[in-house]
């Protein structure tokens, strides 16, 4: 599983508890919920002065279910580097944690439209 924790209040400022699973390797970043609009819009990251994240993930409902829309950036000094590195992993799990939301979605009889 590319993802096995995640957990936060999910007030602004707060830390996210987020664990990954890259090549093997179990990395907790120090991530930050920077935006909350729920139940459709989250936006957390993280900023080192070398490299810099930030996902955002926006939910938007539709007659048939809902139309889900990820984006991820990565940035800084160090960000070619984790892109040789870990850039075929980090697809890979995005891609998987978005099967399996849908598959979730499909399981309760809803639509489920990705954008990336």
């Amino acid at each position: 599983m590319f993802n096995p924790v995640a957990s936060s209040s999910g007030e602004i400022g707060t830390r996210i508890r987020l664990t990954v699973v890259l090549r093997g390797l179990r990395v907790t970043a120090p991530e930050t919920v920077r935006e909350l609009t729920a139940p459709s819009r989250l936006v957390w990251g993280f900023d080192f002065w070398v490299i810099w994240a930030e996902r955002v993930q926006t939910l938007t409902p539709t007659p048939e279910g809902c139309h889900y829309v990820t984006e991820d950036r990565i940035g800084g000094l160090l960000s070619p580097i984790v892109g040789l590195m870990f850039g075929r992993a980090l697809q890979s799990g995005f891609e998987q944690m978005t099967a399996d939301l849908s598959q979730r979605c499909q399981e309760r009889g809803l639509a489920f439209h990705l954008q990336r």
